[in-house]
């Protein structure tokens, strides 16, 4: 029998710091990361990247993942008027040596900075569900997350070439369809009972594939979806706190500030100059997703 000290002790040596999935994302990054590694993945579009070994920005066309790690200089984004969906994740602490020991990370090789994704559907229903465990459990002594980060890690170890671990469903390709709405346009009113209709299934029965596929129920995701989309108006905006509330679909101005800081761990308006502080420096803002 295993203890739950023993347990704990193998999944410890990792820190998350950031994540978010962005689907509209038109940031210019242009900065050298101080002591922590990400992994970054775009889910569509295209991005121009200039890594360490690069000496011009070369376009790259999703999908695709890259890694970033402390010391050189990343430069990495999408002209003015265009985006991608753009997912990402940072870390640190010693089991991140230990992956680039185990060659799930690039020992700080320029040369293996970005990596094509072979089976992106299945590469994002990984990263859904990764973002669902930071989300009911943050960042600290997170279990499931290092699991679920080590499982991306070995998809993209995976031989060129290699078939497809499997495909979707009709009805997970129609729950997937549900989640991008509900992350797309959060602010916008949603009758569960009427989604489960539209999709031929009873409302039981679609919050039990929701939650099986992404880990959280549609009303969760939603949720997240609107507390983030208000966390990157607080971000990149002077928009009033309370419009911004209303704006995302959270008009009580208690309850928003109730679930921002159980999601962020601070308040709207700490997070707002906290963030304004860790963004300004690297990320252009020419966002075209201004409206709600």
């Amino acid at each position: 029998m295993v203890s739950s000290g023993m347990a704990t002790n193998f999944w410890s040596g990792l820190e998350f710091l950031y994540h978010d999935h962005l689907p509209r994302c038109a940031a210019w990054i242009d900065r050298r990361f101080t002591d922590y590694a990400g992994l970054n993945f775009a889910r569509a579009g295209s991005i121009e990247w200039q890594g360490p070994a690069e000496r011009e920005p070369r376009p790259l066309t999703a999908p695709l993942c890259w890694w970033t790690w402390p010391g050189p200089r990343f430069r990495y984004g999408c002209p003015p008027g265009r985006h991608w969906d753009h997912y990402f994740v940072t870390f640190k602490g010693p089991r991140v040596r230990r992956y680039q020991a185990a060659g799930l990370l690039p020992k700080l090789d320029p040369s293996r900075a970005y990596v094509p994704v072979q089976d992106p559907d299945l590469f994002e229903g990984g990263w859904k569900r990764l973002l669902a465990s930071l989300t009911r459990s943050g960042t600290r002594g997170n279990q499931e997350a290092v699991h679920l980060l080590e499982g991306l890690l070995l998809q993209l170890n995976q031989p060129i070439g290699a078939p497809p671990i499997r495909g979707r469903s009709p009805l997970d390709r129609a729950v997937d369809a549900l989640a991008e709405r509900l992350r797309s346009r959060p602010g916008l009113p949603c009758d569960w009972g009427e989604e489960a209709a539209r999709i031929g299934v009873s409302g039981v029965h679609l919050r039990r594939r929701f939650q099986a596929r992404f880990g959280q129920s549609p009303h969760q995701l939603l949720l997240q979806s609107r507390l983030d989309l208000a966390a990157r108006f607080l971000r990149t905006s002077d928009t009033a706190i309370l419009e911004i509330a209303a704006g995302v679909g959270m008009p009580d101005p208690h309850h928003f500030s109730k679930m921002f800081r159980a999601r962020f761990r601070r308040s709207p308006r700490d997070y707002r100059e906290e963030a304004r502080q860790l963004y300004a420096p690297a990320v252009r803002a020419d966002d075209p997703q201004r409206s709600f």
